[in-house]
């Protein structure tokens, strides 16, 4: 089953000029040829084979492909960069190695998360008993879906060879108790002129990132109470 990370992967390879990662079938299924002309395979194929190396922690270098049924066979850059990605078929996985682990004492009021690269501080507003020593959790949420949005906007600005020297996004929400509904507002401001063609992909990028993707799918909280030890 694949995680968020990869419906990334599949939305920025779609946009530089491949169809959509999935199940081909029938008339213009897409074809990868080598360029060395040496063989040419399915793009099913070439996924399981990634997959197989995914699996196994072989990471390809980067090669080069042209795609058969494209009008006029645009050349994909790093297609193996991005395919390694993806995971195998209908196969549930957790996206972290090691879960994230939280802890609050009766000494403190904030609470402390460990993550793979150090620790965490989530601590409430004043007005809210907390001493702001770091962001509260609804600050946490907006900041997931800010830096998704940036980073996945400079990756695609990267592979599309784009001059944009900045860009700036803000969020915000609003929520009303009956019925209870959500509503996060977020405006992305590019700091260099683009043309109608540029905003109009940059937009579609930023909907489709991968916590826009989480946020407005359907979410399951499963939660249980340790055994004691």
């Amino acid at each position: 089953m694949p995680t968020a990370w990869d419906g990334l992967s599949a939305l920025l390879l779609t946009e530089v000029g491949v169809e959509a990662l999935g199940t081909s079938s029938g008339a213009g299924a897409l074809t990868l040829g080598r360029l060395d002309g040496r063989h040419a395979i399915s793009r099913d194929e070439h996924i399981a084979n990634a997959r197989l190396r995914s699996n196994a922690g072989v990471l390809s270098r980067p090669r080069r492909y042209l795609s058969e049924t494209a009008p006029h066979r645009r050349r994909i850059s790093s297609y193996n960069s991005i395919i390694h990605l993806m995971p195998a078929a209908n196969t549930p996985r957790l996206l972290f190695a090691k879960d994230l682990v939280g802890t609050i004492t009766a000494a403190r009021q904030h609470a402390e998360i460990q993550w793979r690269a150090g620790t965490l501080i989530v601590d409430e507003p004043v007005f809210n008993g907390g001493h702001d020593l770091g962001p509260d959790p609804f600050t946490l949420v907006l900041s997931g879906l800010v830096g998704c949005t940036l980073n996945t906007l400079r990756m695609y600005v990267r592979r599309k060879g784009w001059t944009i020297t900045d860009i700036t996004v803000t969020a915000n929400l609003t929520q009303q108790p009956e019925p209870f509904r959500t509503t996060i507002f977020r405006k992305i401001t590019i700091g260099n002129p683009v043309t109608e063609e540029q905003r109009d992909k940059l937009l579609n990028i930023a909907k489709h990132c991968p916590v826009a993707r989480l946020l407005e799918g359907e979410i399951v909280i499963d939660t249980a109470m340790a055994t004691e030890q």
